[in-house]
């Protein structure tokens, strides 16, 4: 049976600065977007495999995250759906959806 990677300690020391502007389309629903820059300072994440110490990746340097999402209060519960984009060291996308009662 193949052996799998042990991965020991991740650390990572970034910070975000951002802005989010919302907008009430109506009492039960709001648009929103927002622009964040991400620098990540120091990252490292240690692995090792079959006793071997893997590379270390590092994603040190700056990112640019957009975001567009919709939060709409149904009954007692309230649905938050976003996605996001990212620009720079990081680059993808992502969803999230959220419900809180």
């Amino acid at each position: 049976m193949p052996t799998l990677p042990c991965f020991d300690s991740v650390e990572s020391h970034r910070v975000r600065v951002g802005t989010r502007l919302t907008h009430a389309d109506s009492d039960k629903a709001n648009i929103f977007t927002g622009v964040a820059y991400e620098h990540e300072f120091d990252g490292k994440a240690n692995a090792t495999w079959q006793g071997f110490r893997l590379p270390t990746p590092t994603v040190k340097g700056g990112t640019t995250i957009g975001e567009l999402g919709v939060s709409v209060k149904a009954g007692k519960a309230k649905i938050d759906t976003s996605i996001q984009g990212y620009g720079g060291r990081r680059k993808g996308a992502g969803m999230q959806i959220g419900i809180k009662f």
